[in-house]
């Protein structure tokens, strides 16, 4: 059995810019509403433009855009162009909510990414009121609509336990219905809030088995082989012969860019997270661990750093360290650590 080796430096190939904290939508599963300020907080252009120039220095050539809804953000057009003319790519992860504004869709379409992520809560005018808090589910249809036509290409969408797996079968059909080439459905994770974790709306593990292979089935009759499931929990919690199988055609994933450490997280003020989802914690403070790419590279990587997230992203269980998926799976996303005990996993010879 090949071992693969973690040495927890950081080489970052990808960059996230949450330029926004504020959305249209509030929706109830959403790292977002864990924060203790929801609206308000947005990174300046400037300050965007110069994390892209540092994100350039260190070797990245994807930048993603994110917020918050970052189609509410003023900047959006310039640092598309920016990004553009420092010859790296960009990509919008939205609601698509603005695309069905003639005028933003007219101003866009002359200044676009390079990629799209767009993100579907619901396919149910009621059930998109109750999960988002909105009342604009025709207008976001129709923004969906218009981005699949714009970029050809598909949509995400979170399974959680608001939606349920009818609401997910109602959501990839009608993605479907709208043009949608292709679809990642990620598994709700448990969530911080005031500090605790909490289950919040994902799927618990006793039921995620089973859940999990009904949408496989549902995707593959929809989609045929153009769907991913980013499944977030330890491998050996679903029949091993579904798992050799999604692995082996790549349709299921455990592994983020943190294991890797192959990617930038920025939040409004410039500073670095590991993940959206640990909100809480900055792992590089703007101005005072780094003011440059260089002064960054050398934070990113001191020795203290990286024990930190070999502490963080170490096996949950013994029973990873003899087992043969160990690798595909490092045991999944670590929020389910702040509400599961390590006896759930258990080793696959």
């Amino acid at each position: 059995m090949s071992i693969a080796v973690y040495d927890f430096s950081c080489n970052p190939k990808m960059t996230w810019l949450n330029v926004n904290s504020g959305c249209n939508m509030r929706c109830k599963w959403c790292y977002n509403g864990m924060k203790s300020v929801t609206a308000g907080g947005e990174m300046s252009l400037s300050l965007a433009r110069e994390l892209v120039d540092i994100s350039k220095e260190l070797g990245v050539t994807h930048v993603n855009i994110i917020g918050g809804e970052p189609t509410l953000w003023a900047g959006l057009f310039e640092l598309n162009d920016y990004i553009r003319a420092v010859g790296l790519g960009s990509g919008l992860i939205t609601n698509a909510m603005r695309f069905s504004e003639d005028a933003f869709l007219d101003a866009y379409r002359a200044h676009p990414n390079d990629r799209i992520s767009i993100s579907v809560k619901s396919a149910d005018e009621e059930e998109f009121l109750r999960v988002t808090g909105s009342r604009e589910f025709g207008h976001t249809q129709s923004g969906i609509c218009r981005a699949l036509e714009l970029f050809d290409t598909g949509v995400t969408t979170v399974y959680n336990s608001l939606v349920g797996f009818e609401g997910l079968r109602r959501i990839a059909e009608r993605s479907r219905e709208l043009g949608a080439r292709s679809i990642i459905v990620n598994m709700c994770s448990p969530v911080l809030k005031n500090g605790k974790a909490e289950l919040g709306y994902s799927i618990p593990a006793e039921r995620i088995a089973e859940e999990t292979v009904a949408i496989a089935d549902m995707l593959e009759a929809l989609y045929a082989d153009e769907y991913e499931l980013d499944i977030q929990m330890p491998l050996c919690l679903f029949p091993e012969e579904f798992v050799d199988a999604m692995l082996l055609r790549g349709k299921i994933q455990t592994i983020c860019q943190m294991f890797s450490r192959g990617g930038l997280n920025f939040n409004t003020e410039g500073d670095v997270l590991p993940c959206n989802e640990l909100h809480e914690t900055i792992i590089a403070r703007r101005g005072i661990d780094f003011n440059d790419a260089k002064s960054l590279y050398t934070h990113l990587n001191r020795e203290a750093l990286r024990e930190f997230y070999a502490g963080l992203l170490r096996y949950p269980s013994a029973q990873c360290d003899v087992c043969r998926r160990r690798d595909d799976c490092r045991g999944g996303c670590l929020m389910n650590w702040l509400i599961y005990e390590p006896s759930i996993c258990r080793a696959v010879k």
